[in-house]
């Protein structure tokens, strides 16, 4: 695979080569993913495959880490597995979005509290590693949750559905 992206890195070049090499290595992951919930979920291997579609990267990923990508994809296939809707936002794509608001403009605390709670979803152990233990209370009881799941409501992608 690696050779194959060097070649047409050669070949195409440019731009049009970071889009190529962005969507193989995606494609790459994708199944990477699948094949270790498979490994996990044999009964839920016919549906896991299915699911690659919906393992498509938004385009706020492509700049963005291989790790990013990888949380999504193991959170829309923990999803398959529990016969969840794939449809919602990730936690991943709720980091991002918050995160580009937040190059743009100052965010509010219990955004930032949003903030961390999904980069912890997102990096487990390692958020905890780099921002320590969260900091701060919400402006009123449950505001963190109702930030995330408005988010996940409108970063969802209405075509994020298993084709039978």
């Amino acid at each position: 695979m690696e050779k194959m992206l060097k070649v047409l890195g050669t070949v195409v070049g440019g731009e049009v080569e970071g889009v190529v090499v962005t969507t193989f290595r995606a494609m790459k992951t994708a199944e990477v993913e699948i094949a270790r919930f498979k490994t996990r979920h044999p009964d839920h291997g016919e549906d896991l495959d299915r699911a690659f579609l919906c393992l498509q990267p938004p385009v706020s990923f492509w700049s963005k880490s291989d790790a990013l990508y990888r949380a999504h994809c193991r959170e829309l296939l923990g999803r398959v597995v529990r016969g969840e809707d794939l449809r919602t936002g990730t936690s991943a794509e709720v980091l991002v979005a918050i995160l580009e608001v937040a190059t743009r403009t100052p965010i509010r605390p219990d955004f930032v509290l949003a903030a961390d709670r999904v980069f912890e979803d997102v990096y487990g152990e390692t958020a905890k590693k780099v921002i320590g233990p969260v900091k701060g209370v919400e402006s009123y009881e449950g505001a963190v949750d109702e930030i995330v799941s408005d988010l996940r409501r409108r970063l969802g992608n209405p075509d994020r559905v298993i084709n039978p």
